[in-house]
């Protein structure tokens, strides 16, 4: 199906993937705080997050980002998304998204409704470093 309407389209993405909602606002929330976000994939996770400016538009992945679902996340989960992170030299951002509620309604109004908390993690050894 092809459709110029934003609102079709969002349904469309939705029905295809429930968690494409969650996956939108944290998009937005990254390039809201000046990150560029690209599908994440390729290292198991949903984005890798660039510092890319005007004098240096290509650079590398500076983090990886996992989308969550709020509320309870196992911490093996987090443990092994860490793991993976170190292991390709990248740091590691975990993003919760609440959801939207019920009364939301139109893709606006849904992503306007959900918040996005967002925490770094990095190795921490006894030298303070890495």
């Amino acid at each position: 199906m092809h459709s110029e309407d934003p609102e079709e389209c969002w349904q469309s993405f939705c029905q295809v993937d429930a968690g494409f909602p969650q996956r939108f606002a944290a998009h937005r929330y990254f390039r809201g705080q000046g990150w560029l976000p690209k599908l994440g994939s390729k290292y198991g996770v949903d984005f890798l997050l660039y510092q890319a400016t005007e004098e240096a538009p290509h650079t590398h992945a500076v983090q990886c980002a996992v989308v969550l679902p709020e509320g309870g996340v196992p911490w093996l989960d987090v443990h092994r998304y860490h793991r993976l992170a170190v292991q390709v030299g990248k740091g590691l951002v975990i993003a919760t998204v609440q959801a939207a509620p019920e009364s939301a309604v139109g893709w606006r109004d849904v992503v306007a409704a959900m918040g996005v908390r967002a925490i770094s993690l990095r190795r921490w050894g006894p030298g303070g470093g890495e």
